[in-house]
């Protein structure tokens, strides 16, 4: 069983349309060890990218947003100019380039999946991912079985959660080399340990595993605070409308 996180953004002061990977994540689980291992790997090329990540409050609420710039030759963060626009010919070349990046991603992709024999992938409203793979040539095996487990907990809460959100329901939490949950907890290992910060492909491939990890094997635990935490969010919600409307 596998479990994949993919980050991207588009051209800086190009298309918005055209979603270029910058970081991915793959977190194989075997059930019947219960041990887990994590591959990751981060993209390069001569492009700049903006990426977009959720602000979320203590409820796991979405707030806002942040803009900001990578660039994936330095990975370095530069400041974000919203009016800022590529030349015609200058973006032509910058697209080009973004093709290469599908070839590191296929590699990648193509890699573990083969090595590791995954028979189920399993994403957190994923559904772009898989579809960022496809175009990259991934040719994922027919027999595959592919899951999305924010889908599986909109059918059982008729709630789209967040990963914010979710995490916050299961007590996700990370320290000294150890991600835990309401129920659950499991080591990372030291070389994969400087990729777990905040906003990364492998911090949330580990988000997305233990929410999948808490709701298959403590399913109406899970739901229940899944419906508390929404009663409390509404409420906090509609607070939020009146003062608004003082």
């Amino acid at each position: 069983m596998a479990f994949m996180e993919l980050k991207y953004g588009h051209i800086y002061g190009g298309t918005p349309w055209k979603k270029v990977v910058n970081d991915a994540s793959i977190l194989i689980y075997k059930p019947e060890t219960d041990e887990m291992r994590i591959y990751t790997k981060q993209f390069r090329g001569d492009l700049q990218i903006v990426l977009s990540n959720g602000i979320s409050d203590d409820l796991g609420i979405t707030v806002g947003r942040k803009f900001e710039v990578l660039d994936m030759g330095t990975q370095r963060r530069v400041l974000y100019n919203e009016n800022f626009e590529l030349p015609r010919n200058v973006e032509t070349r910058k697209k080009k380039e973004a093709d290469k990046i599908k070839l590191q991603l296929n590699q990648f992709m193509t890699g573990v999946m083969k090595y590791q024999e995954v028979d189920t992938l399993v994403t957190f409203g994923g559904s772009r991912d898989v579809t960022l793979c496809k175009q990259a040539g991934v040719r994922f095996n027919r027999n595959l079985k592919i899951v999305d487990t924010q889908r599986l907990l909109q059918r059982y809460t008729k709630h789209l959660f967040s990963l914010n959100m979710i995490s916050q329901i299961v007590n996700y939490e990370y320290e000294f080399g150890w991600i835990r949950s309401n129920n659950c907890e499991f080591h990372i290992k030291e070389r994969t340990q400087p990729q777990m910060r905040s906003n990364t492909a492998t911090f949330d491939v580990c988000r997305q595993f233990l929410a999948h990890r808490e709701f298959t094997d403590y399913q109406q635990s899970m739901i229940i605070k899944a419906a508390l935490q929404m009663q409390k969010v509404q409420g906090i919600l509609k607070e939020r409308e009146a003062a608004k409307n003082v």
